[in-house]
């Protein structure tokens, strides 16, 4: 935290992924502006997207195989407490939308479609910011949410899906929502469910098996629509 009381992005471990894009290696850490690596693995420093870049960049961020767009989150202990980002191929920073949550939730992970992006407001909220790094805890009153936003889409476009909340991260909904138009995105619902039953039980308990599928699929058809 930096003497105006505002995070320090340059500040990371940049230990939580690692991504090729447009030309270079980023190594991420949720907290924090990517870092660039050099063609030996050396640091070469933080990359802002030649200051347009604001918030942090989430770990896990979407690029597109058909047009190389890389979509993200940024996240944080302070309002705006999420922000959509899209950047051209190139590294251009071309889109930024803060999208409204009820408090400073951790979005870990996100998924893409070829038109949409799907966004999740978990119970997984940042409780304080320490000089090094944000605490997170789970919290009962918060609620679970899925978004569903066209890409390049701002706050009034997201439509949200209530859903019950769940102690464990899982990516079976992300995963169906692939797009089979896309040829590395194959994944289709019907084939999805068969094998996710046991997983949508323990994520979902207090929910019946017709409420655990029809909640994907409505999910499922927003994105198409």
């Amino acid at each position: 935290v930096g003497a105006d009381g505002r995070p320090d992005l340059t500040r990371s471990l940049a230990n939580t992924s690692v991504i090729r894009f447009s030309g270079t290696t980023l190594a991420l850490e949720e907290n924090s502006l990517p870092y660039r690596l050099g063609e030996e693995l050396e640091t070469i420093g933080p990359w802002d997207m030649e200051g347009r870049l604001q918030t942090a960049m989430s770990a896990h961020p979407k690029q597109c195989p058909a047009t190389g767009e890389l979509h993200f989150i940024g996240y944080a202990a302070t309002e705006p407490y999420v922000t959509y980002h899209c950047s051209d191929k190139h590294g251009h920073l071309k889109h930024s939308a803060a999208i409204s949550v009820a408090g400073p939730t951790m979005i870990h992970d996100m998924g893409l479609t070829s038109s949409h992006a799907v966004l999740l407001d978990l119970p997984v909220v940042m409780t304080r910011m320490t000089r090094r790094q944000p605490s997170f805890a789970w919290s009962d009153d918060y609620g679970a949410r899925l978004g569903v936003l066209p890409r390049g889409g701002t706050d009034s476009d997201v439509r949200w899906f209530e859903i019950e909340p769940f102690r464990r991260r899982r990516r079976f909904i992300l995963d169906g929502l692939r797009d089979h138009r896309q040829a590395r995105y194959r994944t289709s619902i019907p084939t999805l469910l068969p094998h996710l039953e046991g997983i949508l039980r323990e994520s979902f308990p207090m929910a019946d098996t017709h409420q655990r599928i029809s909640m994907v699929h409505r999910v499922h058809d927003a994105v198409d629509a």
